[in-house]
């Protein structure tokens, strides 16, 4: 009698939590996805990215859903520039997130098989695009990078310089992080950064070439050492917020057209930066010989 007794009360609380169970799943069966898109150029990967989760997921349990299920799907119908940047679950049936569009920030060159090769690299260092013409996703063409050795990664890759350039390419996001930060973004002001190490006649450092769209060029010695610190330093003059030193030991703030032409530098021992009238020749320094 016990046993049938307990056997009743077993099969009472299964049927309990069986019920339980299936009525809680109906009213948090996911009824709703609230995406909030923030793309430019996206705009028809962005609804396949909506349509792929209702169609997925609509009715599927609340409970089970993982912020993987919809970081899977945002990568599968992006093509790897959509990105998933936040995600929640709202009780009872709701799942709302956040997806970005990757902006594409500057384009690597080299050299492959003969031809020009460009490696477009989003803001989170991996590899967006592998082209044979420099432009950009959102229109017009991608800020210029030569002089990294690389070998040409697939889509989707962390983008990676070779071992004896790896403290270059480390100083090339601070000073690229600084350019971003100052100027609000690098297209608007930025053509061209090329790493050269070609005046080691000169006795000097490697540097950052800067070239503007305005005219005016931007060297950085050393940009291993305080990278941020003289990006910073080359762009007071460049932004005529503070007196650049003339190789005629005067000094005063570039004119509006002077921005157009000659050099801006910041050597390796730097209190300030030095512009030049003229592109860059070493003589016009006598500071970037010493120690």
């Amino acid at each position: 009698m016990l046993k049938n007794k307990k056997f009743v009360i077993v099969y009472a609380v299964v049927i309990f939590f069986i019920v339980f169970l299936i009525s809680f799943n109906a009213v948090c069966s996911i009824s709703q996805f609230e995406i909030e898109y923030e793309v430019s150029s996206m705009g028809a990967q962005a609804q396949n990215v909506q349509d792929a989760l209702e169609e997925k997921y609509r009715g599927k349990s609340y409970l089970f859903l993982k912020r993987e299920d919809v970081t899977e799907v945002v990568a599968e119908e992006g093509g790897g520039y959509l990105e998933l940047t936040s995600f929640s679950k709202r009780f009872p049936n709701k799942i709302c997130a956040t997806v970005r569009e990757k902006l594409e920030h500057y384009a690597f060159t080299v050299e492959d098989g003969g031809k020009t090769c460009y490696v477009a690299v989003g803001d989170d260092g991996k590899v967006l695009a592998v082209r044979e013409e420099n432009a950009n996703n959102i229109g017009g063409a991608n800020v210029e990078i030569v002089g990294f050795e690389f070998a040409v990664p697939a889509v989707g890759d962390v983008f990676a310089v070779s071992e004896k350039d790896a403290a270059a390419y480390a100083a090339l996001g601070e000073v690229v992080s600084v350019l971003e930060s100052r100027l609000g973004g690098l297209r608007d002001n930025i053509v061209r950064i090329e790493y050269d190490d070609t005046y080691a006649d000169y006795k000097l450092s490697a540097q950052f070439v800067i070239r503007t769209r305005e005219g005016v060029e931007i060297r950085l010695f050393a940009p291993e050492t305080n990278g941020a610190a003289k990006a910073d330093a080359a762009l007071d003059v460049y932004l005529q917020q503070v007196e650049g030193a003339y190789p005629d030991g005067t000094r005063r703030v570039l004119s509006d057209e002077e921005r157009t032409y000659g050099t801006i530098v910041v050597v390796k021992d730097y209190g300030s930066a030095f512009y030049s009238p003229r592109s860059f020749i070493a003589e016009d320094f006598p500071v970037l010989g010493g120690e």
